[in-house]
C-alpha cells in the first residue's frame, strides 16, 4: 500500500489534483460542484493570470508538470 506520509508528498499530490482539475475544466467539465474551480484556486493562491489555457501552461511550467496539448 502506497501511503502519502510526508508534507511534501501531500503537497505534490494536491498540485497534481489541481492540474487534473484544470485539464477537466479546459474540456468544459468540473471535478466537483462543491469545491471552488481549479482555475479560481490557481488565480487566488498562486497569482497566475490569463485565460485558462495560458494559466494551465504557466502552472505546469512552474511546478514541473508535463502539459497536455488541447
Amino acid at each position: 500500500m502506497n501511503i502519502l506520509n510526508t508534507p511534501e508528498q501531500i503537497a505534490r499530490m494536491r498540485l497534481a489534483t489541481i492540474k487534473l482539475g484544470l485539464e477537466v475544466e479546459l474540456r468544459g467539465f468540473r471535478l466537483t460542484t462543491r469545491a471552488p474551480k481549479c482555475f479560481s484556486i490557481i488565480k487566488k493562491e498562486y497569482g497566475i493570470k490569463g485565460d485558462k489555457l495560458k494559466a494551465y501552461r504557466e502552472f505546469c511550467a512552474r511546478f514541473d508538470f508535463e502539459p497536455k496539448e488541447f
